[in-house]
């Protein structure tokens, strides 16, 4: 029997992936990505390893494989299929077994993921991935708006909403046959224009150095912030995030942990009009502790040895932290 086409053919493709996907023994194919022979040590055993150390576009990153594997039917092999970075268990401190679990635990969704407790933060410290974007990477959201306008995306990036179950910051992400079709129809114009479209001034824009440790142009920081867009932009696809446990939370720096729990503690409650002023509140708070310490990482340099100055950015630092648990105590009682 050949395979269905058109209408008929896409119904019934939705039916068949929505029923394998109550199954408890659903297939779920997770390949890690290694792109240097001495990485392979980091692999986790529970992921497939995938050598990517011949990557043709490695401006790209991940997305240049997830065209590759999609362009090979590679997300038809299984129920779900996801491709990671080799430091899934250091950014995300989990095993991937446990994150497999999960999605078994938790059937019917087309997509689940996992945004790693270092960036969990960046959750509620900021409206949107793209505001976040644009503290760290000056003039991103502006650049990406105008892409979205000149593709008719009808996308207002600055109207976007992300909160904990909507943001990821990376690729951790596994999904269904609905998802990667619908996902890399979302974002391959948006790299057909990247790759052809550009005048002068935004390839200059693109080209530049945006993060000077890992060295990498503002491609990668693109990309990595479609995913939330996309989840927030449409209505049609059934997503969950791996959600961490105060006892998770436990390993990250106690104003990051505090801020979560107090964000968390409003979001989840049901008294919606505290919202938006405990919100904001707190992500002015937040921002100033990410600009503290992204000051102590630029100024590293030219700070040296004088202990003195270090001593007064952690000083700054130590009295955000006061601030926010007073402030936190106060929206307790």
């Amino acid at each position: 029997m050949g395979r269905l086409v058109g209408r008929e053919g896409r119904a019934l493709g939705v039916l068949v992936s929505e029923e394998r996907s109550k199954k408890s023994d659903m297939r779920i194919n997770v390949y890690q990505n290694y792109h240097a022979q001495e990485l392979k040590k980091y692999l986790d055993p529970a992921f497939i390893p995938h050598d990517n150390r011949l990557n043709e576009n490695p401006e790209y990153r991940e997305y240049w494989l997830f065209l590759k594997m999609h362009e090979k039917g590679m997300h038809h092999e299984a129920d779900y299929t996801g491709l990671l970075s080799w430091k899934f268990n250091e950014k995300t401190n989990i095993a991937g077994s446990e994150f497999i679990e999960f999605i078994k635990k938790n059937p019917g969704h087309d997509v689940y993921f996992i945004n790693p407790l270092p960036f969990l933060i960046n959750a509620y410290a900021f409206r949107n991935v793209w505001y976040q974007g644009d503290f760290y990477h000056p003039g991103l959201l502006d650049f990406m708006q105008r892409i979205m306008n000149d593709l008719d995306y009808g996308i207002d990036l600055k109207g976007l909403t992300n909160d904990e179950s909507t943001t990821l910051f990376c690729n951790y992400w596994v999904g269904n046959e609905i998802f990667w079709d619908r996902y890399m129809g979302f974002t391959k114009p948006i790299y057909d224009y990247l790759s052809t479209r550009l005048d002068e001034s935004k390839k200059e824009f693109i080209s530049r150095i945006a993060d000077r440790i890992i060295g990498t142009n503002h491609i990668p920081f693109i990309f990595e912030r479609l995913f939330s867009t996309f989840l927030s932009s449409r209505r049609d696809i059934r997503y969950l995030n791996y959600r961490y446990s105060e006892e998770n939370l436990s390993r990250i720096p106690l104003e990051d942990k505090t801020g979560i729990l107090l964000l968390r503690r409003i979001w989840d409650s049901s008294a919606i009009a505290e919202r938006s002023f405990v919100t904001e509140s707190i992500r002015v708070l937040i921002q100033q502790i990410l600009r503290d310490r992204q000051e102590r990482l630029e100024g590293w340099d030219k700070i040296g040895p004088r202990v003195l100055g270090i001593k007064k950015l952690l000083v700054r630092r130590k009295g955000l932290r006061e601030l926010l648990g007073a402030f936190l105590t106060k929206i307790a009682q």
